[in-house]
């Protein structure tokens, strides 16, 4: 409650998935952009959506069981690198 009364902008916002237990994510800033990781420790596959407040750019994707997604952006919110690029799809809105 405290931390919802102080004006601190969120880091990251989500669109779904954040409900789920088992589900963790945080965005880390960098000078050249931003680092998304997502980790699942949950039972079942979950579509997971979640948003950069900053620049508005959304990112929505299937997070397998038990496994993780990390994924770079640039400061505009284009995907610069994916973690397992080959095995992981997002789509950007």
């Amino acid at each position: 409650m405290a931390i919802e009364s102080l004006p601190c902008p969120a880091e990251l916002e989500w669109i779904s998935g954040g409900d789920l237990s088992g589900v963790y994510g945080c965005k880390l800033g960098f000078a050249e952009g931003v680092l998304y990781i997502v980790v699942s420790e949950y039972a079942w596959d979950a579509d997971v959506e979640v948003q950069g407040p900053q620049n508005g750019m959304s990112y929505s994707f299937r997070l397998e069981k038990e496994r993780s997604i990390l994924f770079a952006a640039d400061k505009q919110g284009q995907l610069t690198s994916v973690y397992r690029a080959g095995e992981t799809a997002i789509t950007t809105h």
